[in-house]
């Protein structure tokens, strides 16, 4: 039999005392507290549940987002046929709550669904989501509401979700969970889930943005540094966070600290966005002279990649400034 679990996060509604008459109405229903009814946040709260599961799948649902019809189709007959499968994954979606979000969303993001673009084996997840898996680039990316684990595969992983983390916890917890467990790719091409968007959503808060990702690969890498999964996976996470820094330093127009990421972090020159967002903050966005710097700076950039024999994708790409269209792919955090 299944088991629906609520956490109940210390509210000040009347949220506990629907979900008691909900427990109290339906046997699958359990209802979850942290000790004195605190309110310990969303990697707590998800850790209370995974430790108090009993079931021997476990999926995740945040209070404002829905399951969609056939959300466990691929999940069933993955599980079925692949006894070595902890996790298998797919897209997820997006509902407004306002007419206005729906607009915001749509000039800030390029698509609404939420999923990895390829189909990659396991073993080669958690390279491609940091770029070191060959064959594959921009992966793009998976939310914790269409992720489904089997639970005992818990028990391989050092630890759950990092509470110290207020942003970008889930996707953090679903990194590690990538290198640690064999997760299969189930519906990638459309939405098992949809999440509800509002103004209180932490993704539409567009100005902690990048300090929020920038921590998250910073608290990636400590990690990586510890576990000691190898100096390049260290790298390309440190390489993320600085990129991140970077932004945060550009959006608050701090130069010194920009100017000391470019130092930190030679790698970042080579790609033209990161170039550009230095150059806003060193010349001033839309500025004649800044103008003029990014025509020499890609120029120049071509020559040098021209001179080594040719620029990967990833790099040719940056060249349009994609960026410059304000479009990105849509967060999961």
């Amino acid at each position: 039999m299944k088991e629906i679990l609520l956490v109940e996060d210390g509210s000040t509604d009347e949220s506990l005392a629907v979900c008691k008459e909900l427990e109290a109405k339906h046997e699958e229903v359990r209802v979850l507290v942290h000790p004195g009814g605190a309110n310990r946040g969303a990697a707590a709260s998800r850790n209370l549940a995974m430790r108090a599961a009993s079931r021997e799948f476990i999926a995740f649902l945040d209070a404002d987002d829905v399951f969609l019809a056939g959300r466990f189709d691929a999940e069933r007959a993955i599980f079925k046929e692949k006894p070595d499968a902890d996790g298998v994954y797919g897209g997820i979606d997006a509902y407004f709550h306002s007419s206005d979000l729906e607009k915001r969303f749509a000039t800030t993001y390029a698509v609404q669904l939420t999923t990895v673009r390829h189909m990659v084996a396991p073993e080669h997840l958690f390279d491609a989501h940091i770029g070191l898996y060959a064959p594959v680039k921009n992966l793009g990316h998976f939310s914790l509401d269409g992720l489904t684990l089997r639970a005992t595969s818990l028990a391989r992983m050092p630890m759950l979700m990092r509470e110290d983390l207020h942003l970008r916890e889930d996707t953090e917890f679903i990194m590690r969970t990538a290198y640690y467990l064999r997760l299969h790719p189930g519906h990638i091409d459309r939405a098992v889930a949809s999440r509800g968007l509002h103004p209180g959503n932490r993704i539409t808060n567009v100005q902690d943005r990048p300090l929020g990702k920038q921590r998250f690969y910073m608290a990636l890498h400590e990690w990586a540094q510890r576990e000691g999964i190898g100096s390049a996976r260290c790298k390309a996470l440190l390489h993320f966070a600085r990129g991140y820094e970077l932004e945060w330093a550009c959006a608050r127009r701090d130069l010194r600290t920009a100017t000391m990421v470019m130092l930190r972090t030679p790698a970042l020159w080579r790609r033209l966005d990161k170039v550009y967002d230095y150059i806003d903050v060193l010349a001033g966005k839309g500025s004649w002279l800044g103008d003029r710097m990014k025509e020499c700076a890609l120029l120049g950039h071509r020559l040098l990649w021209w001179f080594r024999g040719g620029a990967p994708p990833e790099v040719v790409a940056t060249w349009s400034h994609g960026r410059a269209a304000g479009k990105s792919d849509p967060s999961p955090a």
